[in-house]
């Protein structure tokens, strides 16, 4: 991991390099290759109830190392259908770039709800909207999510942003005796969702589930996931599986034109979400996110997010507070982050 001690010398670093895009290619080609054959087989072997017992009893250590090989090729495949290899595909002018900071270099990459010792999603899904009724009256699955996460609930939305400065920002801002990193991200432009697109849609969703019937489509998704086609369907076109036909309900109720089309890989790959720009601080911090599918647990949710992490760049403790400094000139600093009236109001008492 590159260290960068000042503003200039991460300036310096963090654009992407020719090298590092090959590098990026390689890591992508070599997950194109496993038993794909032996992985469905494994896969198959234990149904969505066996596969959630064998988990919940600390007995699942082949069945996680079967899963993580089948999200890798499949990932590949969702990555380049027509290219031939990684090679032919990612180049320069197709891709975009994400940045997120953090405070602490030692913090896996996972959204607030698969932290370690969490409450599950949908008791804050709900409970949010039982006490506080009114802003989430009328609003749309992503927007309650954004909402929650504005005000520091756990959600599945992970934090990101277009600016590197902003992530660089958040890296040094906060956790001054630990090391803190900015994290580069890389996606196809074309796998960068909008709130209407209904990958997003499906995903934010699934905080109306109960923690067991979304580790139930997990273990289903996972048993489906390199199979051609869909999930299995009724001659009536209703699917076969009871929670997977109320997701699809739910979420016809939002939108009437969302498809019986859900793909298995798409319920766990995330997703990054350009959000709308109608939150003053989402303007003010370019702010994007990425949108968790279903995950297991916090390390799973790192391992599928670092499949597209280009690099991560080091900052030292020691030099935190001299780049928040330096990033102060260029007009990076809480008060332009944070434009509430009570944030700038401390921003101004301790400048």
């Amino acid at each position: 991991m590159k260290e960068c001690q000042n503003l200039q010398e991460f300036l310096q670093a963090f654009f992407p390099e020719n090298a590092e895009l090959e590098g990026f290619r390689k890591r992508l080609a070599a997950d194109a290759t496993p038993d794909r054959e032996g992985l469905t087989e494994a896969l198959r072997e234990p149904d969505a109830g066996e596969q959630i017992r064998l988990f919940e009893g600390g007995d699942a250590a082949g069945l996680a190392a079967a899963r993580s090989r089948a999200y890798s090729a499949a990932f590949y495949d969702a990555c380049f259908p027509e290219a031939g290899s990684a090679e032919q595909a990612l180049s320069r002018e197709r891709l975009r770039f994400f940045y997120r900071g953090a405070a602490n270099e030692r913090y896996l990459l996972a959204p607030g709800v698969y932290r370690t010792g969490e409450k599950p999603e949908d008791f804050y899904f709900h409970e949010l909207q039982v006490r506080c009724p009114a802003p989430f009256a009328g609003r749309r699955y992503l927007e309650k999510l954004t909402y929650m996460q504005h005000y520091g609930a756990p959600t599945r939305l992970l934090d990101i942003t277009a600016n590197p400065l902003v992530a660089l920002y958040f890296a040094c801002a906060a956790e001054p005796d630990c090391d803190g990193k900015v994290i580069v991200f890389c996606v196809e432009a074309a796998d960068v969702a909008y709130a209407s697109s209904d990958r997003v849609q499906m995903l934010s969703h699934l905080p109306e589930l109960s923690h067991a019937d979304q580790r139930h489509l997990e273990a289903l998704a996972y048993r489906y996931m390199l199979r051609p086609g869909k999930f299995p369907q009724k001659s009536n076109q209703k699917y076969d599986d009871a929670v997977l036909e109320r997701l699809y309900y739910d979420i016809q109720k939002e939108n009437n034109a969302f498809t019986r089309d859900i793909r298995p890989f798409d319920l766990l790959r995330p997703v990054f979400v350009q959000s709308n720009q109608d939150n003053p601080r989402i303007l003010r911090q370019d702010g994007a996110f990425l949108l968790s599918g279903l995950d297991t647990d916090e390390a799973d949710s790192d391992r599928k997010l670092r499949k597209h992490v280009l690099k991560e760049l080091r900052i030292p403790a020691g030099c935190k507070a001299a780049i928040v400094q330096q990033l102060e000139r260029v007009n990076i600093h809480q008060a332009s982050l944070f434009p509430e009236p009570d944030t700038v109001a401390q921003y101004l008492r301790r400048k």
